[in-house]
């Protein structure tokens, strides 16, 4: 960055444009020309005396102990944003309050926001300026003042030790709340929370649970709804509302809530869904299956499968179950099916460890023809998980054929049905696929068509190429085909057939008509064959994408819907009302637009697409893919996003954008076809015996629309094919008459056929024992297949809960009865047994002291399993560490957090169900665990007065006053001389006996850094004010000031008396107004330029002022030459406030430069503008 000359004023680029060095440059420059001119004040001397002086002449100053970085954030928030002075009761008025607005500030800028403040105020401004020392540390100066009673509020922590205890016990979501993105909440998904609310020191706690309805919410919207809620159950005290910029907080008023456990926190699998605070919590699950066989030989009533049979060959079932001794049951002697064998095994199993069941399985089985829903044996052990186990013994034959019987065996009676055909008849035709109408106009040359009838060639020649109608054309070409010969001459015919030409046979002896395949003739394609233009065919949708993150309402990634058509453009494209109509289904809305007619190149393509587009407010984008090809992408992103393009409803644009083809479409011929209708049996073995069940044969004959029925009833006996053929055929003729119906008998099987051919004649309906067992093929088929063995599994997936206070870069204070205690839930549920289910409260007292979060999480990690086997559970273990946990959760802060891992013991297995970690709670949960809201200790003032060497009490000052919770509290000590730590012995003495009215509060004091620090025992808001007293300045306050000053005299002669008076002006960054100034921000570079002016006007006035001296000066010294070397020292001096008013300029000319940003923010409109105006 190039330095500014001085006293030039030059516009420099504001936040938006400058870089961070540039702004660090800056920023340096000014506090290096803050420190010039203190150094000034502190260096102008006369005879060791200060010329300059920091203060007024009478001034009262409350000086920081606490240093602060000047880049050190500082959140602050209402309503912790005051500072509230008061004065002795002379003064009027006594009290005086700023607020500073609320927000995130370096320290810098926190001072110069309280510098605003006090220059704002009212009632106005009595002196009081914030002092932020070149060494970090910040002063209360009262000039003109004489005494400040005592400093309160927020913000007089910036000055002392001081924590009011506010807002620890909040619940802080970290869910970011995006602009235009609701939280979609989810019945049993996100939509239950359960949570504490209890006092500070672990008493009066109260379960409270809300569950919000399903819906989508903003902030705001959740906010009511909570409140809402909260108000149905008269919850006063408790109340959501905004944190920061995008999250939620929960507060309890003093109380603080805890305890968090339901939906609403836990970690989902697969889709995500985010909570209103935050999701960390993640249930485990331990899982176990038992040994168990599946067995499969099949069984349906309906399928024609056969029971199993039990005998004495196959009885005797031999097993070991869960590793114990072999066991042998024997079974009853029958036929089953499998539900009936179920309840028998039962029976015998009883006491055994096996329980059986019959099971459903859809299967496709040899000798069946599809799938079908068959029934078969399972044994399953009672015991579950790895000790499960099952075995078969098949060593002998017995126990072999019972454990195939049961699990491998299956039969099936097959059917095959015989072959059934009804005969036809087709009359010879062929037809046009050309569509005719109106009057027809052939090209000429185009008057021959060429056929084939019965395979011989003939040739019609029209007269004419015009023809008036289309009946004209059929005329004509009847009269040709009398002319083409005998052969065709009446015997075929052109007809009409919908818009097509036709010919048909006229004469039984024509058994096809078909064009010559080598020469169809000249007029064929005009007349018979269709040629068309197609889209090629194109269909196709997709669906914009959303990714999403636990932690976040908005999703990490949005996709648009995007569809690539895949046809190469031509490099020439002619748009014309052929081909000027596109259609697109946006968003679930047909869209259409029409081309302007032109001649395009391809991207001029693309740029009239995107120009229609967005003509007609369609959100869609074309582009141009590198192989030609059409892209079209939705602007709008997300799963909601989708397009569909298609050539059935794309509009003509489609020929254009996919392509075309020519589609052709030729005559098409039928030839004379009649068959005969019969019914065809399968295969017979002779000799055959008929009996009752199948001697029976039922049917119907029809004959040109008139059925006869048929009733055949064949005696008993046993038939060759012969004979069979004879009794078959005599049966037949006698009821419909000879010659109807043929039969044939061979081995084969029997054929029943109709003795004349054709459409007219048919056999239907056949039923009866002859057709099921003789006409059809009934055979068993037997099948092996091999069961499936499975044995017991056990698995188990850790439960677990993360933090979200970072314990990582922080030590962690334990104090007793303060945040000592620290409570988790330990729940498992029972998925078969909900009497099993039960929540454990798992409580630790930790052992006062200060922990680095490791040895913290080694610590409950102890406690916690100690507390888990006092409840008689060893299979299951809880691992504590800083880290390790990555719940991909925006906002979490995993890899700093503490987080409570619950893992199965090795070599045992946690029962089966489902295990959670939550509800932490107790005194220590916002010390350790939960994110909150300023610091996680209990309200406390720690003096900024030194009394590491002691402290003397007199008669008129020895007591201190403070004011908490409500209650004034005085303290009288006797006067004398006192160590640190009797003093601090004798305010605990004092705390637990009551003060002078013998009023009594849970504090303590403790000696830190030499300064005595006041602290409640346990947590709440219970700020400490009101610090008063006559030993306030002993004990607590840096109290520093002066009621007056004198002028420097200088002795200019050897006369008594002869003595210059010089007045030593109040010269400092303090005085000049630009102690706070920073530039971090446009407002403050915009005040610090105000403050700059005002300091070279003081310093003007200053300059002045020492130049008159200076030329009294210069009198004197011509007059007496025996003080010039002195005076010519402070003349010396007295110049450099030249140098002075040449660094404010200096400052105030970056400054200028920072704050011209607004102006150049509407003229930046490029690099090049901005340098012209810098000109």
């Amino acid at each position: 960055m190039k330095q500014p000359g001085l006293m030039q004023l030059k516009v420099w680029l504001g936040c938006d444009t400058n870089s961070l060095e540039d702004k660090a440059i800056i920023a340096q420059e000014i506090e290096e020309y803050q420190s010039m001119i203190d150094n000034i004040c502190k260096q102008t001397e006369y005879n060791t005396m200060h010329i300059f002086e920091n203060h007024q002449d009478t001034y009262y100053s409350i000086e920081g102990s606490k240093q602060w970085d000047p880049a050190q954030i500082q959140v602050i928030e209402e309503p912790d944003n005051d500072l509230i002075i008061y004065l002795p009761d002379e003064y009027v008025p006594s009290t005086y309050q700023i607020h500073v607005p609320s927000g995130v500030y370096t320290t810098q800028e926190l001072v110069d926001e309280i510098d605003t403040a006090f220059e704002n105020m009212v009632p106005k401004n009595p002196g009081f300026i914030f002092e932020y020392t070149e060494d970090g540390y910040c002063n209360l100066n009262f000039e003109g003042g004489t005494d400040v009673k005592s400093v309160e509020g927020y913000l007089s922590g910036l000055i002392y030790g001081r924590n009011d205890g506010s807002g620890y016990g909040r619940l802080v979501g970290t869910t970011q709340f995006e602009a235009g993105w609701p939280l979609s909440i989810e019945s049993g998904k996100n939509d239950t929370i359960i949570f504490y609310t209890e006092a500070a020191d672990g008493t009066d706690s109260r379960k409270i649970s809300l569950t919000i309805p399903s819906g989508s919410y903003t902030r705001e919207e959740l906010i009511n709804r909570i409140n809402n809620t909260l108000s149905e159950q008269d919850l006063e005290g408790i109340v959501a509302k905004e944190y920061g910029e995008k999250a939620i907080q929960l507060s309890a008023g003093s109380n603080v809530v805890t305890g968090l456990k339901g939906n609403m926190f836990a970690i989902d699998e697969g889709k995500a869904y985010t909570s209103i605070f935050y999701d960390n919590v993640k249930s485990g699950n331990s899982t176990m299956t038992p040994a168990s066989i599946r067995g499969k030989a099949y069984y349906s009533e309906s399928s024609g499968t056969s029971k199993i049979v039990i005998g004495s060959d196959n009885n005797k079932l031999r097993f070991s179950v869960n590793n114990l001794d072999y066991q042998q049951i024997t079974i009853d002697d029958g036929e089953y099916t499998i539900k009936e064998l179920t309840d028998q095994l039962n029976e015998k199993l009883d006491g055994t460890g096996l329980i059986a069941s019959a099971e459903t399985v859809n299967a496709k089985i040899p000798g069946t023809t599809g799938y079908a829903a068959y029934n078969y044996l399972k044994l399953t052990s009672t015991l579950e998980g790895s000790a499960s186990t099952l075995s078969f013994d098949t060593g002998s034959d017995l126990f072999r054929n019972t454990y195939e019987a049961l699990f491998c065996d299956t039969t099936v009676s097959s059917v095959d049905s015989p072959d059934l055909y009804s005969g036809v008849t087709v009359d010879p035709s062929l037809t046009g696929a050309k569509s005719l109408s109106g009057e027809i106009n052939l090209t000429k040359g185009a008057t021959s068509l060429n056929l084939t009838v019965n395979g011989d060639k003939y040739s019609l020649n029209l007269s004419k190429t015009s023809y008036s109608s289309f009946d004209d054309l059929i005329l004509e070409i009847n009269s040709q085909i009398s002319n083409a010969g005998i052969g065709i001459k009446d015997k075929i015919q052109a007809q009409t057939y919908g818009n097509q030409i036709q010919f048909v046979a006229i004469d039984d002896s024509i058994d096809s008509i078909q064009f010559n395949p080598i020469n169809k003739g000249s007029a064929y394609q005009e007349l018979f064959q269709d040629s068309e233009e197609e889209i090629e065919y194109f269909n196709k949708a997709n669906y914009g994408a959303e990714e999403w993150a636990e932690g976040s309402t908005k999703p990490t990634e949005l996709k648009p819907a995007s569809v690539n058509l895949g046809h190469t453009l031509s490099s020439s494209i002619a748009i014309n009302d052929s081909n000027n109509e596109f259609n697109i289904i946006v968003n679930g809305e047909m869209k259409s637009i029409r081309l302007t007619n032109g001649t395009y190149s391809r991207s001029q393509l693309v740029g009239e697409i995107n120009k229609q587009f967005s003509k007609n407010n369609i959100k869609v984008t074309a582009s141009l893919e590198s192989n030609g090809s059409l892209t079209f992408t939705t602007l709008k992103k997300g799963s909601s996003a989708n397009l569909n393009i298609s050539s059935n409803s794309g509009g003509s644009a489609m020929k254009v954008f996919v392509g075309t083809y020519i589609h052709t479409t030729n005559a098409a011929s039928t030839n004379r076809k009649i068959t005969t209708s019969y019914i065809q049996g399968k295969s017979v073995t002779f000799p055959l015996t008929l009996n009752s069940t199948n001697k029976n044969l039922d049917f119907i004959y029809e004959v040109d629309g008139e059925s006869k029925d048929l009733n055949i009833d064949l005696p008993e006996g046993e038939y060759s094919a012969a004979s069979l053929k004879t009794v078959l055929q005599s049966a037949i003729d006698s009821q419909i008459g000879d010659n109807q119906l043929f039969v044939k008998v061979d081995e084969k099987g029997v054929r029943i056929e109709a003795v004349n051919a054709g459409d007219k004649y048919s056999l239907t309906g056949f039923t009866g024992g002859f057709y099921q067992y003789v006409l059809s093929k009934r055979e068993e088929v037997s099948s092996t297949d091999t069961p499936r063995l499975q044995q017991g599994t056990h698995s188990f997936h850790d439960a677990y809960v993360v933090g979200r206070q970072d314990l990582r870069n922080q030590e962690t204070e334990i104090v007793k009865d303060r945040n000592d205690k620290f409570i988790m839930d330990f729940t498992y549920v029972d998925p078969s047994d909900a009497s099993n289910t039960f929540e454990l409260e798992l409580s630790v007292i930790i052992e006062p002291g200060v922990y680095q979060g490791d040895a913290l999480a080694q610590y409950l990690e102890e406690k916690l399993n100690a507390e888990l086997i006092s409840h008689g559970i060893d299979n299951v273990r809880i691992e504590s560490a800083i880290g390790g946990i990555n719940t991909g959760v925006v906002g979490a802060v995993d890899d700093n957090a503490i987080h409570f891992t619950l893992k199965e013991v090795e070599g045992k297995e946690a029962n089966k169900g489902k295990y959670t970690l939550d509800g932490i709670r107790g005194n220590s949960a916002y010390s350790i665990f939960y994110k909150s809201i300023g610091t996680p200790e209990a309200a406390y003032i720690q003096g900024s007065k030194n009394i590491e060497e002691g402290i003397v009490f007199t008669e008129d000052a020895n007591t201190f006053k403070f004011t908490t919770e409500g209650t004034n509290y005085s303290y009288s000590f006797p006067a004398g001389e006192y160590t640190a730590e009797e003093l601090i012995d004798m305010f605990n003495q004092k705390f637990a006996d009551g003060d002078d009215n013998d009023n009594i509060v849970k504090l303590h004091a403790t000696l830190v850094g030499g300064n005595i620090k006041i602290q409640h025992d346990i947590f709440g808001e219970r700020g400490i004010e009101n610090i008063d007293g006559t030993a306030k300045e002993i004990i607590f306050y840096n109290e520093v000031g002066r009621e007056d000053l004198e002028d420097l005299s200088l002795q200019v002669s050897g006369t008594a008396g002869d003595a210059f008076k010089l007045t030593r002006f109040h010269l400092s960054t303090t005085a000049m107004k630009i102690n706070s100034i920073t530039v971090s921000k446009n407002r403050y570079a915009e005040k610090a330029l105000q403050r700059l002016d005002y300091a070279l006007s003081y310093l003007s006035n200053v300059r002045s002022a020492y130049g008159a001296k200076q030329n009294a000066l210069g009198h004197i010294i011509g007059v007496n030459s025996a003080t010039a070397e002195n005076t010519q020292s402070a003349e010396s001096r007295i110049r450099d406030t030249d140098i002075a008013k040449e660094t404010v300029l200096l400052s105030k000319q970056n400054i200028l430069m920072q704050s011209a940003q607004a102006i150049l923010t509407q003229a930046n409109q490029s690099a090049e503008s901005v340098l012209l105006l810098l000109k």
